[in-house]
């Protein structure tokens, strides 16, 4: 979250080769990058680094809005930022993301 307060932009490469890529394992990596996500960060999953490892996620489409403010920390590991879509939480303890959708 630094780099984000600085003005610095950064990559996440979000390794899908661990926890043999499941949904919840992406959903925990998308939710821990929005925490610190700012102008120009860039988030990817992939099993490698090589070419043929990249592939398209659907939870990419998400569209969860801009940012209403910083993250908060709500407990010693976890995080919660809110959304114009959505609030986005993160447990770094139970490695566990979840996206709460707002109605409007």
């Amino acid at each position: 979250m630094w780099e984000t307060s600085q003005g610095l932009p950064f990559i996440v490469r979000w390794d899908m080769g661990m926890f043999n890529g499941t949904a919840a394992w992406l959903e925990f990596g998308m939710a821990a990058f929005l925490m610190a996500q700012g102008d120009y960060c860039y988030f990817g999953a992939a099993a490698n680094w090589y070419d043929r490892y990249w592939k398209y996620h659907e939870q990419y489409d998400w569209q969860v809005g801009a940012p209403l403010g910083p993250a908060l920390q709500t407990a010693r590991y976890r995080w919660r930022r809110d959304f114009e879509r959505c609030t986005v939480s993160v447990d770094l303890e139970r490695a566990a993301g979840v996206f709460s959708w707002s109605s409007v």
